[in-house]
């Protein structure tokens, strides 16, 4: 106990733990608020994972949180990078980037835990300066790259059909538009990135966070349809139909 005392109680796995924490609140914060089902999902999931490292000295807690710190990576970085160079508001670059800090943060801490399993607790200063190091790092990386983009036009197009990406569905699921060439305006208003992707048009627009996106094409008359190809997205329900007359 002396010794523990002496080294510090901010080990490896409590940065661990407070880099889930501070997803898991991040998370079901904007769910609640944005009524994003997907969101809440997530930050649930990191809460289990978070029990888990009561489970069996924590191995298997380490290893989950892991994996969900990469998929909040292999998610988020795109999206806070994307939302930092397209000058999105505050909150909309704030939650993407705070997630992508936090993991990182938490993935150094599940590295250090690991390599020191019989003493997964321990790591003192070493985890905690590195663990601040990774969050400065994240937020001064996309707060220059948001300060040195100019500002995009936040307006669609003129005769633009308009749809929005909303809680993992697009709303209205049935789009209609006259002639021969067709402008598709689509605004992402949850977390994640969406695509608005029509296959028979070739047409596959990519979404970031809380942005706009817009695009022109010509289409004869017909019904098409379009989803979003992100994984698993499709099967959750966005998809629908263009009628073009």
């Amino acid at each position: 106990m002396a010794e523990r005392t002496r080294r510090g109680t901010f080990g490896w796995r409590r940065l661990v733990l407070l880099s889930a924490a501070a997803d898991a609140v991040v998370l079901l914060g904007y769910g609640a608020v944005r009524r994003d089902l997907e969101a809440l999902g997530f930050g649930v999931v990191m809460l289990l994972g978070i029990g888990l490292l009561r489970v069996r000295g924590g191995l298997l807690g380490l290893l989950a949180l892991g994996l969900l710190f990469v998929n909040v990576q292999l998610w988020m970085f795109p999206a806070a990078n994307g939302n930092a160079s397209n000058r999105v508001g505050i909150v909309d670059l704030l939650v993407p980037a705070s997630l992508v800090a936090f993991s990182l943060a938490g993935l150094i801490g599940v590295g250090g835990a690991l390599l020191r399993r019989r003493d997964p607790d321990a790591g003192g200063g070493a985890a905690a300066t590195t663990g601040a190091l990774a969050v400065v790092f994240v937020a001064t990386s996309l707060s220059l790259v948001w300060l040195m983009t100019p500002s995009p036009n936040r307006n669609p197009p003129e005769g633009a059909v308009e749809v929005e990406a909303r809680n993992v569905a697009f709303v209205p699921v049935s789009l209609t538009a006259g002639g021969d060439q067709v402008t598709v305006a689509i605004r992402n208003r949850d977390l994640f990135w969406h695509t608005l992707t029509i296959d028979a048009l070739k047409v596959d627009l990519k979404v970031p966070v809380g942005r706009l996106r817009s695009a022109s094409f010509e289409a004869r008359p017909g019904t098409y349809d379009f989803y979003c190809r992100i994984p698993g997205h499709r099967t959750l329900g966005m998809r629908g139909t263009l009628t073009v007359r």
